[in-house]
């Protein structure tokens, strides 16, 4: 077993046995008929209080046979309505993400390798569904939009995305077929 696959079975392990509480996500293989532990699948429950409530999101994770040296790519599945979420591909900006690889301790935006892991990354992320940065968007016209003093037309736009892409009981339904289909 290399030093990679020994990391994240040991960290899919701790999120499984020590599951992160109050936070809107939940992680398995990708692929559990192949148990292919460089893929991942994440998803992100919209958290109640915020317009993403009542929705399901899907995130893909994959990492290279470098990890945690090399950061995973990780994107979301699911659109969704998010300043620092892409609406084309679902990629992501986050700090964490962004910095992942920078190796120079010297660097202002190097980030210790006790934070390069993906408990801390699924952190990073699900941030976002509670406060985004307009500063550094992956979608402009959210930015814009929750730049504005009033949130409600931003708020209105999430919600309107999550219940035409993301509704919750739509994502349980396709999850269980899913499962049924790997089981077959």
């Amino acid at each position: 077993m290399s030093k990679a696959e020994s990391k994240l079975k040991e960290e899919l392990e701790s999120l499984f046995e020590d599951p992160p509480v109050d936070l809107p996500y939940s992680v398995d293989y990708w692929d559990p008929l192949h148990e292919d532990i460089f893929h991942w699948r994440a998803i992100f429950i919209g958290p109640e209080g915020t317009p993403y409530e009542n929705g399901a999101f899907e995130a893909e994770i994959k990492f290279s046979k470098e990890y945690p040296e090399i950061c995973p790519e990780i994107i979301f599945k699911t659109k969704i309505y998010n300043c620092n979420i892409s609406p084309i591909n679902g990629k992501i900006c986050v700090s964490l993400l962004e910095y992942w690889n920078i190796k120079e301790p010297n660097d202002p935006n190097y980030f210790p390798p006790k934070y390069k892991n993906m408990r801390e990354a699924l952190f990073a992320i699900s941030v976002l569904f509670y406060e985004q940065n307009p500063i550094s968007p992956m979608n402009t016209e959210a930015a814009e939009l929750y730049k504005k003093n009033d949130k409600t037309d931003f708020n209105n736009k999430v919600k309107k995305w999550v219940k035409f892409y993301a509704d919750i009981e739509n994502e349980l339904y396709k999850n269980e077929n899913r499962q049924k289909e790997n089981l077959n």
